[in-house]
């Protein structure tokens, strides 16, 4: 199970396994309503009026093992986000637009987040998990990449239809 680490800022898994889960209270909620909000490890915060259980939220992430072995290079892994989806969006500019989820890793090698994949659910539904398969890359290891990788890590941003991207 994660827990907050206060050098990173973020959730951190240190016992290496086969998942690493933030459980259902350490990342649930949406800007001041979360716990060590922004939970991020750079400057991708918080829409700083969302509102808790009206608007949209990542609740919970849970990267595990497809196979139930320890993650390693090459282990394919299913990411699950559990999200709240926005109570009305009738108000918004675009009220037809879907909520938006993309799931990133982190590349030690580039530096860059890297898109995984998108999720689109529908506003209104409650909470919803959203998943994606993904292979962590041979490159994304300390033996490859040094001590600057030695946490995996990944991202779901999640917004209304406004965080739409080219996948």
């Amino acid at each position: 199970l994660a827990v907050y680490d206060p050098l990173f800022k973020v959730p951190l898994c240190f016992e290496t396994g086969s998942s690493c889960d933030t459980g259902n209270t350490l990342i649930d909620g949406v800007g001041s309503f979360e716990q060590n909000s922004p939970n991020t490890v750079d400057t991708c915060n918080d829409q700083s009026a969302a509102v808790y259980q009206q608007d949209e939220s990542v609740d919970r992430i849970v990267v595990k093992s497809k196979d139930g072995e320890i993650m390693t290079a090459g282990t394919t892994l299913e990411i699950h986000a559990t999200v709240s989806t926005a109570v009305d969006v009738s108000t918004r500019s675009n009220p037809e637009h879907s909520e938006t989820a993309h799931m990133y890793y982190h590349s030690e090698s580039t530096g860059s987040w890297e898109w995984i994949c998108t999720k689109m659910p529908s506003p209104g539904v409650g909470n919803v998990t959203l998943s994606c398969d993904f292979e962590i890359p041979e490159d994304n290891y300390y033996t490859t990449c040094g001590p600057s990788c030695s946490f995996q890590k990944v991202r779901v941003n999640y917004g209304y239809g406004e965080y739409a991207i080219e996948a």
